[in-house]
């Protein structure tokens, strides 16, 4: 056995220690543990008192013929045989921390990165150097090639390149993913926006129209009892009329004829639509209260109130028919206000929004209501 034989473990080596060994014998994969950086056979052999030499040259052939340890060469024999073998390792060890720490690292580092991006070379596989034979003497062992600087740049770029894919396309999904997902939200939204809008006006529509009617004749009778006695043919054609110039008012015409203040929030809670009798109530137009939240508009105690009850509707929760909070008028006092409102869905279920009224707190209870 040529106890100044020295073994490097191999990339394919390192790769195979990290899964245990893998098929290896258990003497093999004992072996291969040890070998890190540079050993010698020499070093080695001590640390297996439980192996014979035959087990031993069997687990150290075997990882030489898998291109898991590959022999640099033997370790030069000094003339002088005083020179003791433990104490030539010990040099040697120490001249390689020497070098190591004249190594610069960070060019190292782009220099393989430079390497992985360029085509790797085709460098020539080194045949694992054949076992030595026990019966033959020390002296006839071959020594085995020198590993090669293109050899050594593959090696270690074909061992990290999995590792700097992964980073790269780690760092180029959190980049790129808030800038998608802005895109697809702002697509979605000029996609939907036309039909929910059409949606809401016919929802507000069917959900007040039985109201506006009632107003609407509550009003034509109200005209047609201050006008003189009319014949009752002339009466009859008369409401007739009436009542089909009421039918033919446009949706929009009926909300904007109703003495009610009409609102219609977002499922965050801010003004979508207003009628003109918000501006009567609240004294604040209706291009000042779009995109503003509703609760904004009540004084700072009742704002929270409101926005938990609009929030509750929205979220499909139990609420109360309606709530009493004060109404922060501009250039005047606050004023106390029924809110009525009920949650705005599609034809699906899906709620969008709050529709809802506000009314006069004082004139709501004198009509009982």
């Amino acid at each position: 056995m040529d106890t100044t034989l020295i073994l490097s473990k191999t990339a394919k080596g390192i790769q195979e220690a990290k899964t245990e060994g893998g098929d290896l014998h258990y003497d093999a994969v004992r072996l291969l543990r040890l070998v890190d950086g540079k050993a010698s056979v020499g070093e080695l052999r001590p640390q297996f008192p439980d192996l014979t030499d035959a087990r031993f040259l069997k687990a150290l052939g075997a990882l030489q013929h898998k291109g898991l340890v590959r022999a640099l060469g033997t370790i030069a024999q000094p003339a002088d045989d005083s020179v003791d073998t433990p104490q030539l390792d010990a040099q040697i060890r120490e001249l390689e921390q020497e070098v190591l720490q004249t190594l610069d690292f960070t060019k190292l580092e782009r220099n393989l990165l430079d390497a992985m991006r360029a085509e790797p070379p085709q460098a020539a596989v080194a045949a694992p150097a054949p076992l030595p034979d026990a019966d033959q003497p020390a002296s006839r062992a071959p020594s085995a090639p020198a590993i090669s600087e293109a050899e050594i740049r593959t090696q270690l770029t074909a061992a990290l390149r999995p590792k700097v894919e992964e980073e790269l396309r780690a760092t180029l999904v959190k980049t790129l993913r808030p800038r998608m997902e802005e895109e697809l939200r702002g697509k979605l939204v000029v996609a939907l926006r036309p039909a929910l809008e059409a949606e809401i006006r016919s929802k507000l529509t069917a959900a007040l129209k039985p109201r506006v009617e009632l107003e609407l004749r509550a009003r034509l009778n109200a005209q047609l009892a201050r006008a003189a006695p009319a014949p009752i043919e002339a009466r009859q054609k008369q409401s007739t009329h009436a009542a089909a110039a009421g039918a033919s008012v446009p949706p929009q015409r009926l909300l904007e004829c109703m003495q009610e203040a009409v609102f219609q929030t977002d499922p965050a809670g801010k003004n979508v639509y207003v009628n003109p009798a918000w501006t009567r109530l609240t004294g604040c137009s209706a291009d000042d209260a779009g995109g503003r939240l509703l609760a904004e508009f009540f004084i700072a105690e009742d704002q929270r109130g409101v926005a938990v009850f609009l929030d509750n509707i929205a979220r499909g929760g139990a609420t109360p028919p309606f709530i009493e909070a004060n109404l922060a008028r501009q250039g005047d006092g606050p004023s106390r206000v029924e809110v009525r409102a009920a949650p705005l869905t599609t034809i699906s279920g899906d709620i969008i929004g709050v529709c809802g009224t506000l009314r006069d707190a004082g004139a709501a209870q004198e009509r009982g209501i």
